[in-house]
């Protein structure tokens, strides 16, 4: 067998970011949005989170008052 290469195709190679430029991408993606919408969507991964880590949706605000209870002596 006797294999050519071709010169019509082109070899592409995925240009790697550093870190502080995926940063700087992702930063002003989150601020091209309304503060309002970036809170939802915050509030939504930490739902989100909290789900797949316990299997159920965040608990309620406990917002009872406690009472003191008298000491019995005896």
């Amino acid at each position: 067998m006797n294999f050519r290469l071709r010169k019509d195709v082109g070899r592409r190679v995925k240009r790697v970011r550093s870190q502080k430029e995926q940063d700087a991408e992702e930063l002003a993606y989150w601020l091209s949005f309304p503060a309002g919408e970036r809170v939802d969507a915050g509030a939504f991964m930490t739902r989100r989170l909290y789900r797949m880590e316990h299997g159920t949706d965040i608990p309620r605000l406990d917002k009872s008052v406690g009472h003191r209870v008298a000491r019995t002596h005896g």
